[in-house]
């Protein structure tokens, strides 16, 4: 729910909104990218403000260039914060977290890398040692260095383009903001007039759903659940889920495969002898 009582001063209301505003704009501005449905820098749990977009199908079989897109959207916040207000944040923690694990699968498990070819290196291998949990690697160090490369070469493509699709639309980005921080909240009919040069009006509606067909806003709710949140710290994106989901007979599963690998160790374990108890 929002956080009306929260206190913040106008130094972080527009923080927020120029962080937000990035997200808003980068997406608008992305060919395979869902449209943006709502802007908001209301407080919500730990989130200082979201950008929500919604697909408009239950489609989850993302390309390549979709994948890459999603990245370029998630640095929206951060690229937004370096170029219009000269500092950066803490808020946009959980959008490189984001970004970096779409790009880690892009590269080790999707086979989506030219110098690593079709090859999945993340196999999701977990050991019991101890009281905690390490994932094992199924590949070299050389490897290991390859797939660090191509990670940061691919964030680093992202944060470019989405840097040129900010410059080249500064001034979308600022009306954005100048609404955001008068309204707090801007609906994706709103800000699609101001993308498209048009008078920004009263939105017709205050529901992130309006367009969909009858039924989505159950659809539209189960894509949020699915996305896990807004951003852990600070601000970031609310957008549908990038990788299969985990169904029940999976996590039941995973784990057994948990429990069976804790009992391997501890059979291992050396049994200590019994105590001398001496002679009687």
């Amino acid at each position: 729910p929002a956080k009306k009582s929260r206190v913040q001063t106008r130094k972080d209301l527009k923080e927020t909104a120029v962080h937000e505003a990035g997200h808003a704009v980068a997406m608008y501005n992305l060919p395979t990218h869902d449209p943006v449905r709502q802007i908001t820098i209301v407080p919500r749990g730990q989130s200082l403000g979201a950008t929500w977009y919604l697909p408009k199908d239950d489609s989850s079989n993302l390309t390549r260039n979709e994948m890459y897109e999603q990245i370029v959207s998630l640095l929206g916040g951060r690229v937004a914060e370096a170029l219009f207000l000269g500092d950066i944040s803490v808020g946009a923690s959980n959008d490189i977290d984001r970004a970096t694990k779409l790009a880690k699968d892009m590269v080790a498990r999707y086979g989506m890398c030219e110098k690593l070819g079709t090859v999945s290196y993340l196999d999701g291998g977990e050991v019991f040692i101890g009281r905690d949990y390490q994932t094992t690697k199924s590949y070299s160090e050389k490897i290991a260095g390859t797939i660090d490369d191509e990670v940061k070469a691919l964030i680093d493509k992202a944060y470019d383009h989405c840097k040129q699709i900010l410059t080249d639309n500064s001034d979308k980005l600022h009306e954005v903001v100048d609404f955001l921080l008068e309204k707090e909240t801007m609906t994706g009919e709103q800000f699609e007039a101001v993308m498209q040069g048009r008078e920004v009006g009263n939105a017709s509606s205050t529901s992130m759903f309006d367009g969909f067909e009858d039924g989505a806003e159950d659809q539209g709710e189960e894509a949020l659940l699915r996305s896990g949140g807004a951003g852990g710290e600070g601000m970031g994106t609310l957008a549908p889920t990038t990788a299969p989901q985990v169904t029940a007979w999976a996590w039941i599963s995973q784990l057994l495969t948990s429990v069976l690998a804790a009992i391997r160790f501890w059979a291992m374990m050396p049994s200590k002898p019994p105590p001398d108890q001496g002679q009687s």
